[in-house]
């Protein structure tokens, strides 16, 4: 990101200022300053230094809803009381149109570093990837103005490069090598534009990288600006043998080893995979930067599909973990699988199962009896004809 440039540099531009990190240019309206702008935001004063306006914006593009709305003025009023204010409350929230653009039209009052009254008006709209708050600031006897300049902002002096993206058909389907699965509630694949963001996630979340021949990631984007992570690679070559009632426990203690090493993760828990409901193992793992992570191995006829869901952070709280857990497993068990997809079974592996986990049973240990007894009884066989040999 570019270090903040001061309005000399920026007057210098033609009164023109493109916001990089939304894809936004702003051009100046006559009599206004700006005391600092950079790729992500922006600050204007009008000329008589009774309103500012601030532009900003929050990762991913969450659609303007009355809960959108909720959050996003927490938001706001988190960002007044950061700046020295208090008595911040909400005074409304409207999910509205302007210019065919769905757009959150928020109030908040607040006392002006403690003393005047005054008031923040807010609209909230989707650009492509992110979603755009547009502010103005003013003591409550100037609101007419605040008004006036958020109109002219908005409707003259902003242009988006690129507009808000149709979400809809992102909502159904992932895939991997060959297998798919429809998608949890809330989830959807990630647009063009915020296909930076899921590989930086996944990348320093689960140090994986992103192979869209192997792999398919999907978000649950937040109105905060955070989102949860699903991710999942097919192709994993790690054949495991058998896997049954008889077996799990067993190969939990190999997938946990081969995986996690001497890290600290629990036992592993059964959970069923695809369309067919086989045994697959799910974990939770130690949390990272205050993220909850969970791992699910299902086994196919490559190796393994390997399914992680990271949650947003947590604050101190349980932030999203339990809804997560629930569309990882969901998401398991929703796998259509690309073809026969039965995890190889060779002669060696299933002797290996059967010695280590079936060996009391009828199924195992009759056959071996019955053999050591026709082993014994030819013994005896062969023992009685050489003493009547020996005897003629």
């Amino acid at each position: 990101m570019t270090a903040f440039l001061l309005v000399g540099l920026a007057l210098a531009q033609d009164d023109e200022l493109y916001l990089a990190d939304m894809g936004v240019t702003a051009t100046l309206p006559s009599g206004w300053s700006v005391p600092r702008w950079s790729d992500w935001d922006l600050d204007a004063v009008d000329s008589r230094s009774t309103v500012q306006i601030h532009v900003g914006y929050t990762m991913w593009q969450v659609p303007p809803t009355e809960d959108s709305a909720r959050v996003w003025a927490g938001l706001a009023a988190e960002e007044l009381r950061e700046a020295g204010h208090d008595k911040v409350e909400m005074v409304s929230t409207e999910v509205t149109e302007i210019d065919g653009i769905p757009t959150v039209e928020l109030e908040l009052s607040y006392r002006y570093q403690g003393k005047s009254k005054a008031v923040r008006l807010q609209r909230s709209f989707n650009v492509s990837g992110r979603t755009v708050h547009v502010s103005a600031m003013a003591v409550t006897s100037n609101r007419h103005r605040a008004e006036a300049a958020l109109d002219t902002w908005v409707g003259e002096h902003l242009e988006i490069g690129k507009p808000a993206e149709d979400v809809s058909g992102l909502e159904d389907f992932a895939s991997e090598s060959g297998n798919t699965t429809t998608l949890p509630p809330g989830w959807r694949n990630a647009l063009s534009s915020e296909i930076g963001e899921t590989r930086r996630l996944s990348s320093e979340m689960l140090k994986q990288s992103l192979d869209p021949e192997k792999c398919w990631v999907a978000v649950h984007p937040y109105p905060d600006g955070e989102a949860a992570l699903m991710m999942s690679c097919g192709a994993y070559p790690l054949y495991i043998g058998q896997i049954d009632e008889h077996s799990f426990t067993g190969k939990d203690a190999e997938v946990r080893a081969h995986f996690f090493g001497t890290a600290p993760v629990d036992p592993g828990l059964e959970i069923p995979a695809g369309s067919d409901a086989r045994q697959a193992f799910f974990y939770a793992l130690p949390e990272i930067s205050d993220r909850r992570v969970y791992m699910a191995v299902s086994p196919y006829d490559q190796g393994q599909v390997l399914s992680w869901v990271v949650s947003r952070p947590m604050d101190g709280g349980d932030g999203d973990a339990a809804r997560i857990e629930g569309a990882l497993k969901s998401s398991v068990a929703g796998i259509q699988w690309g073809g026969p997809a039965e995890h190889p079974v060779g002669l060696a592996l299933y002797v290996d199962y059967l010695m280590s986990y079936r060996s009391t049973d009828p199924i195992v240990f009759g056959p071996i009896v019955a053999f050591l007894g026709l082993i014994v009884f030819g013994g005896i066989a062969m023992s009685r004809r050489k003493k009547g040999y020996e005897e003629v």
